[in-house]
């Protein structure tokens, strides 16, 4: 063998033996970082610290702020499953009612009653997911604290309005969603929200 490669092949020998070294030496003093959490995990908190934009805003799934958000949405979103099946509502339910405010209570309030007002119903039992949210960043809306994009499906069951025209497919209705949060008396609020069915979530 050439007496360089052969050298050569030694200290890469003595590279290996020495990382492997070093990694049982440092690896009990090391903190793995954190999984991003997941929908059905909404949760899930972390103590480390995030770089944000330049206004601030939340740009990372794993911020603690993003999570306060998450927790707040998904509380919303199940509550307002319960509403979908109820055909509309004239008053938005007690829990949910802590969770808004301003132009977010008022549209959601209205959207509920006009449920109601044209007689939406399910043939069926509907199915509702929540595959994925992620932070959001709209220029549009300087004052929030946090936004968060969420992508929903409905599936399962046809719903009807009271002149029979389907409104849901029970093969699947998209929606893309996005909330902004601002910080209330007694934790993060959703004041602004915007969104509507789509063919396919965004990427």
């Amino acid at each position: 063998m050439d007496a360089c490669v052969w050298a050569r092949q030694g200290r890469w020998r003595w590279l290996l033996v020495l990382l492997v070294v070093l990694g049982v030496v440092v690896a009990p003093g090391c903190a793995r970082r954190p999984v991003p959490s997941e929908p059905d995990t909404p949760f899930t908190k972390t103590l480390e610290s995030w770089d944000r934009d330049p206004q601030g805003r939340v740009t990372s799934s794993r911020d603690p702020l993003f999570h306060e958000a998450e927790a707040v949405y998904y509380k919303y979103w199940t509550e307002g499953q319960k509403v979908w099946v109820a055909g509309g509502a004239d008053e938005l339910p007690p829990a949910m009612e802590p969770l808004l405010t301003g132009r977010a209570h008022e549209a959601v309030l209205a959207w509920y009653q006009d449920m109601k007002r044209n007689g939406v119903h399910y043939q069926g039992t509907p199915a509702f997911d929540l595959p994925w949210w992620r932070p959001y960043v709209d220029d549009a809306v300087t004052d929030a604290v946090v936004g968060l994009e969420s992508c929903e499906e409905v599936q399962g069951a046809d719903a009807f309005n009271s002149e029979g025209t389907r409104v849901v497919s029970a093969d699947g209705t998209w929606y893309s969603y996005h909330a902004f949060f601002k910080r209330g008396p007694d934790g993060l609020v959703i004041f602004e929200m915007y969104g509507d069915e789509v063919s396919a979530c965004p990427a």
